[in-house]
């Protein structure tokens, strides 16, 4: 049997990308098992998140960006979608090593639960700037340590 939960209440559930793909790979392994031909696709927005100034911010960073369009810096699911005090509109996409990226101050048509790729668009900020948290759990990851892998 399947449960179904109207949508309002489909927020207040949560959810760990990490836990289930760990649980996952043990039980079935791999999450993909099949070799996916990767020359028939190509993402059009590649490059990243372009920017001309980025400055400490809170939890996080503040970045002044050259484009306003904003694109995924990794894949991973969306298990967050709202408001943040201080930050605005909120996009947290969980990666499967367990790293919560939040993509802020920005409009989006993405879904919770929806799986992003990288340089996958996901909205367009508000004026110029956004706002970007990197966490793993409660710990705050540092901007350049953690894009440069």
């Amino acid at each position: 049997s399947v449960l179904l939960l109207p949508s309002s209440m489909r927020a207040f559930i949560s959810f760990s990308f990490n836990k289930v793909s760990s649980a996952y790979n043990k039980v079935f392994g791999n999450v993909m098992p099949l070799e996916l031909d990767k020359g028939t696709t190509k993402s059009v927005f590649n490059e990243g998140i372009s920017y001309s100034d980025i400055t400490k911010y809170e939890n996080g960073y503040k970045l002044t960006l050259t484009n306003n369009m904003v694109t995924s810096l990794y894949d991973g699911i969306v298990v967050f979608i709202g408001e943040k005090e201080g930050y605005g509109n909120t996009i947290i996409i969980q990666q499967v090593d367990g790293v919560d990226i939040w993509y802020s101050n920005i409009n989006s048509n993405v879904k919770l639960y929806d799986y992003i790729e990288k340089g996958d668009v996901l909205g367009e900020v508000n004026g110029n700037h956004m706002y970007l948290v990197i966490k793993k759990g409660s710990n705050n990851l540092k901007y350049e340590d953690y894009t440069k892998a």
